[in-house]
Parts: structure tokens; C-alpha cells; sequence
């Protein structure tokens, strides 16, 4: 199991208010998080930190389970705290009044993978014919999708399409969603920030990992794609190969 990521700016944005981090993987266990912040003054670079160190902290404390529930349990409660704390510091600052981040939390267990998920930034599972976006989006775009209202090649360019309808940080409670697969080996996963996948189609993602020898390289080259189309956001990915 091998693991790479990889953080910048873009070519329009002032700071970076991404936040990500990929633990070792130990004995084939493992977690990865990645963050997009947004809202307030300097707000979305806090917002993604602070739920970054507050998973990590809540895991430092206890990364152990007996079975699927209690891993359930453990990314439910990090992200939980994770709101909490980020909700009450804006409360107590008014130049953070309004930010929040989305979150996307993988934990790693040998081939099975529990994710949760909040906001926009995407997992996609790669495998040798096809790559499979396994979150699925909290957007404005992706509810018009699911009511038939425009079509997936409509959302690409639609003038809402950075909307969130969920973050963590901008209400009392968070909603999550939760999903889990189990990766063969040869297989990717790929976490990414909105840099990304605004910028880079899925299919030239596939393309362009599974083209690579070096997964350092192909996160690199990821970033470096979105960075020629416009770099119209901070990027982020992370990947992890089976």
C-alpha cells in the first residue's frame, strides 16, 4: 500500500484554505483527511485546519475497533466534534463568522475502506476499466441533477456550480454521509478537493494515475493539470494505491 498527496494554491486565489492529512500506514491501517474551507476573513483556511487537527486529535486519542460499527461510530464522532469546535470559534470571532469546510474522512483497513463525507470534495475508487466517484456531492448542482432538472455536462458549467448545500462548521449539527467498498489490489483511490475536479474531468484523472508509475508523480501531475486549465481554486489530492 503506498500513499502520496499534494497541496497548492492555484493561479487565483490569495491563501491556500485547503487542509489535508494522510496518516502512516501501519500494518495496511491507515486514514487520510482532506479538507476544503471556505466563508469569512482568512475563515476557510481555519475552518479546514481546525477540522483537520480535531479528527486527528480525536484519532491520536483512539483508532481502534472491533467491528464495522464502531469504525462507523469513530469517523461520525470525529466529524461531530470537528463541527462543534468550528462552530463555536466563529461564534466567537467575527471575522470567522460564516466559515465552515467540507471534509472528506477514509479510513483504511487492509482492502476495506469507510468513508465519510461532507460538502464537495469527491473519493474516487480506480480500478483497472474504470473509475467510480464514490461520494457523491452536497450542492446545489448535484440536487438540481437528482431532481432531472439539468444533466451532469449542464452542472459543469452552471453558474451555481460551487454552492455547498452541507459543510461542517456552519451549523449547530452535521449531517454525514457514509459509504464503504473494498479495493483489490491494483486499485486507487483519489481524494480531492473542488480544484480538482472542476478543473479535470474523471476519466482524465484515470488517465493520467494509472499512466504513472510514481504516485507522487501522478498527484503531482493531477495538480499540475488543474493548475493548466486555470487554477481557478486551491487544489488538493490525495491517493493511495492497493
Amino acid at each position: 500500500m503506498i500513499s502520496a498527496a499534494y497541496s497548492d494554491i492555484g493561479k487565483k486565489r490569495l491563501a491556500n484554505e485547503d487542509s489535508y492529512f494522510v496518516s502512516e500506514f501501519t500494518k495496511n491501517i491507515g486514514y487520510i483527511i482532506v479538507a476544503d474551507g471556505m466563508g469569512g476573513h482568512r475563515g476557510g483556511a481555519v475552518a479546514s485546519k481546525m477540522t483537520v487537527d480535531c479528527i486527528k486529535s480525536c484519532f491520536d486519542k483512539n483508532f481502534e475497533w472491533k467491528n464495522e460499527g464502531d469504525i462507523k461510530n469513530l469517523l461520525k464522532n470525529a466529524i461531530e466534534l470537528a463541527n462543534k469546535t468550528v462552530y463555536a470559534a466563529a461564534k466567537e470571532d467575527s471575522h470567522l463568522l460564516g466559515m465552515g469546510t467540507t471534509v472528506v474522512l477514509c479510513i483504511v483497513e487492509n482492502e476495506n475502506l469507510y468513508i465519510a463525507n461532507v460538502g464537495d470534495s469527491r473519493l474516487y475508487h480506480i480500478t483497472q476499466d474504470k473509475i467510480n466517484q464514490v461520494t457523491k456531492d452536497h450542492s446545489v448542482v448535484q440536487e438540481l441533477i437528482d431532481l432531472g432538472e439539468i444533466s451532469e455536462k449542464e452542472a459543469e458549467n452552471h453558474p451555481n456550480k460551487n454552492l455547498i448545500t452541507r459543510a461542517v462548521g456552519t451549523n449547530a449539527d452535521v449531517e454525514t454521509d457514509f459509504y464503504k467498498f473494498k479495493a483489490k489490489s491494483g486499485d486507487m483511490i483519489v481524494i480531492c478537493t473542488d480544484g480538482l475536479s472542476n478543473m479535470v474531468g474523471k476519466d482524465e484523472i484515470k488517465s493520467i494515475v494509472t499512466s504513472e508509475i510514481d504516485l507522487k508523480d501522478a498527484v503531482k501531475k493531477l495538480v499540475d493539470r488543474a493548475n493548466e486549465r486555470g487554477g481557478l481554486d486551491n487544489i488538493t489530492v490525495a491517493a493511495v494505491k492497493f
